[in-house]
């Protein structure tokens, strides 16, 4: 059921969206803060970790919060799909529940943890 509730999470159009520009908003604003720091002497990796007062941090701490609020919609999405139905009548309810929770935990690690990688 896991492997299910995961493959349908990475094949929306949704989930894809927000980890790209998770991932092209790090790696613009580390790029922007290793160019800038540079004259200071002071590593961007600083600034860029939130160890710093940098714009791109603040950005992305806001932004993130919205990123990831999409994979955690696939319950409406299922609702709208109309599949929601079949799994309460023809399966375990309690089994979709916890694959459910375990994929919408991965993909958002995924969607987080990426990006800083």
């Amino acid at each position: 059921m896991f492997r299910m509730q995961w493959k349908l999470l990475f094949h929306k159009k949704q989930v894809w969206f927000a980890f790209l520009s998770s991932l092209l908003f790090a790696v613009f604003f580390f790029v922007y803060e290793m160019n800038n720091t540079v004259v200071y002497n002071i590593s961007g990796f600083w600034h860029y970790c939130g160890m710093g007062d940098s714009v791109g941090w603040s950005m992305f701490k806001v932004i993130l919060s919205f990123l990831i609020a999409i994979p955690a919609m696939s319950f409406q999405w299922d609702v709208a799909d109309r599949t929601l139905a079949a799994v309460c009548t023809r399966g375990n309810w309690k089994e979709y529940v916890k694959a459910k929770m375990k994929a919408v935990f991965w993909t958002e690690f995924v969607i987080v943890v990426i990006p800083f990688l």
